[in-house]
């Protein structure tokens, strides 16, 4: 059986690939919120029953952003410190060592 981290990790970059190559109007939106997706990990995604979408990034400078995505508008918000979100998004601690 593979440990937490190991499935972590693979969600982390199943959910990169998704933002880098499918998902073009979230990408284009945290483009256009400023948030630098070269080098950056999409450690957390969730969408919830009304259609919307929310989530964590983790930017190349090591920056963690959480973001709440509905209606082609997003709405960010820095994160000072990875306990802040460790409980919706336990994946950050793992996005930290990648």
């Amino acid at each position: 059986m593979e440990s937490k981290e190991t499935l972590y990790k693979q969600e982390i970059i199943e959910l990169t690939e998704l933002l880098k190559s499918a998902w073009h109007d979230l990408r284009n939106a945290l483009i256009g919120a400023k948030v630098e997706i070269e080098g950056s990990y999409l450690a957390g995604f969730m969408e919830d029953e009304e259609g919307g979408a929310y989530g964590v990034i983790l930017t190349a400078e090591k920056k963690i952003i959480r973001f709440v995505y509905k209606d082609h508008a997003i709405n960010i918000t820095p994160v000072d410190s990875p306990e802040e979100i460790l409980g919706e998004f336990p994946q950050i601690h793992v996005a930290l060592t990648m």
